[in-house]
């Protein structure tokens, strides 16, 4: 015979415990929200405009002709890239599009540095078609139109969220090999 207890909603059969309200695959706190094992966050590319090298620059002419006012969101000088600073509010940002490729399903790690330059260097080429550049998306600032690149760098045990302004004369077309 098997003796059942009802303690706070789990019950005890046999020494084994288990949670009679909870269905694999759903998310408790979202419970319309399936989710599926290994599944990684796709983009919606019929919903954000992909940007290659040729485009950037002239959505960065654009910005830079039109001018910058003055404004809160660079507190933090962001000529290169830097962990977004907290200073940094984030409300005045609207993501305007992405250099990520869709059709790429795994983008190259490989780093454009010509001529000794690093990447925290304020003068490192923006080349789309590396990295960090081919998984970043195109931010504007609502109140002074300044852009700048995202992405969110991940490693072992941390994810640091990363920034860098756009200028028109770092943005460079170079290819892979």
């Amino acid at each position: 015979m098997r003796r059942r207890a009802r303690h706070s909603g789990i019950a005890r059969v046999n020494d084994r415990f288990s949670c009679p309200n909870v269905i694999p695959g759903v998310n408790i706190l979202a419970p319309n929200v399936r989710f599926a094992r290994n599944a990684s966050p796709q983009r919606d590319s019929s919903m954000t405009q992909t940007f290659d090298a040729a485009a950037l620059l002239q959505l960065a002419q654009d910005a830079e002709q039109a001018g910058f006012a003055t404004c809160t969101c660079c507190k933090s000088p962001l000529d290169g890239w830097q962990s977004q600073p907290l200073s940094l509010d984030e409300s005045l940002l609207v993501q305007v599009g992405t250099l990520v490729d869709a059709e790429d399903p795994e983008p190259t790690f490989r780093e454009f540095l010509p001529a000794g330059s690093s990447y925290w260097a304020p003068d490192a080429p923006i080349a789309p078609r590396f990295y960090p550049y081919n998984r970043s998306d195109v931010w504007k600032c609502t109140s002074c139109n300044r852009l700048f690149l995202r992405y969110t760098e991940g490693g072992g045990y941390f994810v640091d969220r990363r920034i860098r302004s756009i200028a028109s004369k770092l943005i460079v077309d170079a290819a892979p090999e």
